[in-house]
């Protein structure tokens, strides 16, 4: 498994704008992610994050296995079901699996635009839910170049967020909905926006 070169950088709406713009003009085209997922997290260990994840209406499990500041993160994946009443039971079994008090079933919802080429990816994204946050990713595949360079090229700000499971629960508590909080009925409303 390959090291990844990429920096996460925190944005505001009106950064947002401008690099989509600006973004849109420099590169021939762009691939556009809308996506709905369903995180749960025992936050009390960071080496295990699973989600059942709806991209451009392809449903799938992912859980990832591994530190978060680990370079190499190990990624299984598993289609399912494109139906509501599957997903939601999927949904049960997972939160079941999971007790204590620092459970989190954050309900994420993206949508995405990525530039790339040979080199480097770069990908903007707009969060959603509760509230609206913004990112930029950029991560490079040639060795020699670093994330920084690009950002620098294409004039992105760089505002690292911090690595720690305090900042990105605040962020969470701040954008997402909690699953737990739902009804069952709005949950599956959700979901049936995303298939």
């Amino acid at each position: 498994m390959a090291e990844e070169k990429e920096i996460l950088t925190i944005i505001n709406k009106e950064e947002y704008e401008v690099l989509c713009k600006r973004l849109k003009k420099a590169f021939a085209s762009s691939r556009n992610t809308k996506r709905l997922a369903i995180q749960c997290t025992d936050a009390s260990s960071d080496d295990l994050d699973t989600r059942i994840r709806i991209s451009n209406k392809k449903v799938t499990l992912i859980q990832k296995v591994g530190k978060w500041k680990s370079k190499i993160r190990e990624e299984l994946e598993i289609d399912l079901p494109k139906e509501k009443d599957d997903i939601l039971r999927i949904f049960k079994i997972l939160r079941n699996m999971l007790k204590g008090d620092k459970v989190r079933t954050s309900v994420i919802q993206t949508e995405s635009l990525t530039f790339e080429n040979e080199d480097f990816e770069i990908k903007l994204t707009h969060q959603f839910g509760k509230t609206d946050k913004f990112n930029a990713e950029i991560e490079v595949f040639n060795t020699k170049i670093e994330p920084e360079e690009i950002a620098e090229k294409f004039d992105i700000p760089v505002r690292l967020p911090e690595h720690t499971a305090e900042f990105w629960d605040n962020w969470s508590k701040e954008v997402n909905f909690s699953a737990d909080e739902l009804s069952k009925e709005d949950l599956g409303k959700l979901i049936e926006e995303y298939l």
